[in-house]
């Protein structure tokens, strides 16, 4: 709603919580039962890729290029980095790690640390330009960049 900000994109549903990022830089933990806010967390600038978890971690990413790493049960922080650009495609999950496509595929751990990266122009890889879709140890995303070695849908084997 306005009041908290609006939302855009997907939400993380875990055994009794529902997590929001939502427009106003705000991470909302919700009760599933109730919808009762049980914990917030203000961020750095909107979000707009939703959340993911991994183990019992949240990772947020938005506006600002940071990714964060919270606490399901509490909201607290645990970690933060960034690949430095605006996050705007859906996080999504794959093996044990978060997938954020920022131009290139980052692969955080629940722990925050990268595990792997893919493409991007200054890597001499695709471009990605769309959210990352895991299933069966191969990550799919989609180009539209002209840049070599072109547009097109990957499917990319997860190391």
């Amino acid at each position: 709603d306005s009041v908290r900000g609006g939302a855009v994109g997907p939400v993380a549903v875990a055994e009794t919580l529902v997590v929001v990022a939502a427009m106003n830089g705000t991470i909302y933990g919700l009760d599933r039962a109730t919808g009762n806010v049980r914990w917030t967390h203000n961020g750095t600038g909107s979000y707009e890729a939703g959340v993911a978890v991994v183990d019992n971690t949240v990772v947020v990413a938005g506006s600002t290029g940071i990714v964060e790493g919270l606490e399901l049960s509490s909201g607290q922080q645990f970690w933060r980095t960034g690949p430095g650009s605006s996050v705007l495609e859906r996080i999504t999950v794959g093996k044990d790690v978060a997938l954020v496509s920022v131009g290139t595929l980052f692969a955080f751990d629940s722990q925050g640390r990268l595990r792997w990266q893919h493409g991007g122009a200054a890597y001499g890889g695709p471009v990605y330009s769309t959210a990352a879709t895991y299933r069966n140890n191969t990550v799919y995303i989609g180009s539209v960049s002209p840049e070599g070695p072109g547009a097109g849908f990957y499917a990319v084997k997860a190391p």
